[in-house]
């Protein structure tokens, strides 16, 4: 039974071991789940029961907790409680000597574990766990599992060191670029709004940023029908962005630190600044939801923030930035490249010369 027993270390060695070189908590809680299995395999095999048990109950935990997260909700308090409680208990009843008292922390501390949202708090929390577990081993001569508690902690501060000490030392050198929301990440449904209230409208005549201009003396009429719209749907779907703008932002947040900064106050207040600000959020957050939505900026006067590289469709909010890319659109077509280049602005005109500048 002790080679047995061993054999089974060595399964505990290969799961602990590439829990902590996993970049995602889905990833990491499979191999804790492997690694808790083979554990209490190994620890019967032992007649240390104590241990075993602390190992089935932790599959039981992860596997609830899971159902929670499955369903994007948070384990409610009084489980966790419930967890902890369970874990004294079974401590309790298996309990010989003092030394059972150590599986009882290190239950409790994976209990605290596998509700982390954060890996690189699952990574620290994990570290201490196993400095425990490499004490509890060596007394009952379970000398493969301490080889794994050994590997582990090894495991787990390479990991630290890799994917969160080097990824915020990264992150802290990554040049930061703000992308402008409208007419450059999606053109929203306004100026459809204006020709179906107007009729015919030719917009190259436009002598204004502001295309409400067009409305003016109407503006009352045109707000009871337009006001609450959606100015990002078509019926019930969201308007695609622009061609290859979600797969170019996607590539650019591998290297950047991404915001995308947007006005939602309407001068004339022809469209409602609230229900736009929640319009504006929600379609942000469907098509990019690898950006933090806090890095969703709702302003009105981007020359206030200071940024590296800025993408917008209005020379005078790229002033803040060191590298300019004005991305065209009607407004500033007849911009020669004269001017832009003595204020150092360079033109894009879709994404994959966004691209081409920036990767």
């Amino acid at each position: 039974m002790f080679i047995v027993a061993q054999i089974f270390g060595i399964l505990i060695i290969i799961t602990n071991v590439l829990s902590m070189q996993m970049k995602k908590k889905k990833q990491i809680i499979l191999m804790f789940i492997l690694a808790n299995l083979f554990s209490a395999i190994n620890f019967i095999l032992l007649e240390s029961y104590s241990g075993a048990i602390i190992c089935f109950f932790a599959i039981i935990q992860t596997y609830i907790n899971e159902i929670f997260e499955n369903k994007n909700q948070q384990v409610p308090k009084i489980i966790i409680g419930i967890y902890i409680i369970i874990s004294i208990t079974l401590g309790a009843i298996t309990f010989r000597n003092i030394i059972d008292i150590l599986p009882i922390i290190c239950s409790i501390l994976y209990t605290i574990t596998i509700i982390q949202s954060k890996e690189k708090n699952i990574r620290k929390i994990t570290l201490i766990n196993m400095v425990i577990w490499l004490v509890y081993d060596i007394v009952y001569h379970a000398y493969t599992a301490a080889i794994s508690d050994i590997m582990m902690t090894i495991s787990a501060l390479i990991g630290i060191y890799k994917f969160d000490y080097k990824k915020e030392k990264e992150k802290m050198n990554k040049k930061t670029i703000m992308i402008d929301m409208d007419e450059v990440i999606v053109i929203g449904n306004f100026s459809n709004y204006l020709i179906e209230f107007l009729g015919e409208v030719d917009f190259s005549k436009l002598h204004s940023n502001f295309r409400q201009d067009l409305i003016k003396g109407k503006e009352e009429e045109f707000r009871k029908i337009y006001k609450y719209k959606n100015l990002y749907k078509d019926g019930e779907e969201y308007i695609k962005p622009q061609p290859n703008c979600v797969e170019v932002i996607k590539e650019l947040n591998e290297k950047y630190d991404i915001y995308i900064s947007t006005a939602y106050i309407w001068k004339g207040d022809v469209i409602d600044s609230a229900t736009n600000l929640k319009n504006k959020f929600e379609y942000l957050h469907h098509w990019f939801p690898f950006i933090d939505p806090n890095k969703f900026i709702f302003m009105t006067d981007k020359t206030k923030i200071k940024y590296d590289i800025g993408i917008d469709d209005r020379m005078s909010y790229l002033s803040n930035c060191d590298k300019k890319l004005l991305f065209t659109e009607f407004r500033n077509e007849k911009i020669t490249e004269e001017e832009l280049k003595s204020k150092g602005i360079k033109r894009v005109n879709n994404w994959l010369d966004v691209k081409k500048e920036l990767l």
